[in-house]
């Protein structure tokens, strides 16, 4: 990228670039918005090793920042807080749009009020309604500087498979803030094949000790299509979520779920709030509660026609509003209302 000469948006990705064939991995949302936009891509990394080995432990990309902030494009649009907060105290030299996924740790709010970063980025959007509630009530941001925004899937990688007979387990997928102990004592005395990956491609948090009985099998290191596989497979899907857990933790298993048209079981936290609806595309329980969660998921399991109508719905909801195209086409339109 020739620095000073932009003229285009620039996307500053929180991934590096993903190898292999496209049609054997989903879509990104900042490839998608590149394409879309005419933006380049700006990547992680870059920086001297030393300076990587601090950036990983803080969770911050300074380099990333310095390297955008060389530039003059007509827009910035980070994807992460990790470059938006540096970039945002570097003083861009175009709007500024953030995504956000967590900005309500304590660390974070400390930096917050003493660099007031969220003040000087234009727009930052959310996934989740929690963190909106806290940008606007507490932080004091108004509407046009903080904006909630539906989290996406591929819904053409992540489709329906052929119909099963006979699908054969409870399936779940994740790391971030994954209550998998939860999840083992519903299904303990229920003798339900249940399968999980505990796994995620940006998740750093421990998973903890887990001990399973011979029905529950873990994995991990699984291809996208492997992973898709095991999702058109599943008789349920459950998304255990620790109780209180304010950001969208647990959100891509959610979409990738319902966009293979496969029915969901949703702890039901405030970091989640409204991608679910109870009972119309989908089952919402007391995260923390077993029983709660054992009782929803024998339901489902004996019940086919539920099972089936929610996982329709689900996969509905996905093509109406919460494809990685519809993702795009709004943060689109937001970086074309402020530039």
């Amino acid at each position: 990228m020739r620095e000073g000469v932009a003229a285009t948006p620039l996307i500053l990705s929180s991934n590096r670039p993903y190898g292999g064939r496209e049609e054997s991995r989903p879509r990104t949302d900042f490839d998608v918005l590149a394409r879309q936009l005419g933006g380049q891509i700006l990547y992680p990394g870059g920086g001297m090793r030393a300076l990587a080995l601090l950036e990983d432990k803080l969770r911050v990309d300074f380099s990333q920042a310095v390297r955008a902030r060389r530039t003059l494009p007509s827009a910035y649009i980070s994807f992460s807080e990790r470059v938006g907060m540096p970039l945002s105290l570097l003083g861009p030299h175009a709007p500024h749009l953030m995504i956000a996924h967590l900005l309500t740790s304590r660390q974070k709010r400390l930096l917050a009020k003493t660099t007031r970063f969220l003040e000087r980025t234009d727009r930052t959007l959310v996934f989740s309604r929690a963190q909106e509630r806290y940008l606007r009530e507490e932080v004091g941001l108004d509407q046009t500087r903080v904006r909630f925004i539906w989290d996406k899937v591929d819904h053409r990688f992540f489709t329906p498979g052929a119909a099963q007979a006979n699908r054969g387990y409870v399936l779940s997928v994740g790391r971030e803030q994954r209550d998998y102990q939860t999840l083992v004592d519903a299904v303990r005395p229920l003798r339900i094949r249940c399968v999980i990956v505990a796994g995620s491609a940006w998740s750093h948090r421990a998973l903890g000790s887990l001990t399973v009985p011979d029905h529950v099998e873990l994995r991990e290191g699984l291809s996208y299509p492997a992973l898709r596989d095991l999702y058109r497979g599943a008789r349920v899907v459950a998304v255990p979520v620790l109780p209180d857990v304010d950001y969208a933790a647990g959100v891509n298993g959610v979409l990738e779920a319902m966009s293979c048209a496969r029915p969901v079981v949703v702890s039901d936290t405030p970091g989640l709030e409204g991608y679910v609806r109870n009972g119309e595309d989908g089952r919402l329980v007391p995260a923390g509660d077993s029983e709660s969660l054992r009782i929803v998921l024998q339901e489902l399991w004996e019940d086919r026609s539920q099972a089936e109508r929610l996982a329709l719905a689900g996969r509905a909801c996905v093509e109406r509003e919460r494809t990685t195209d519809h993702f795009a086409a709004r943060l689109g339109d937001m970086v074309h209302s402020v530039v």
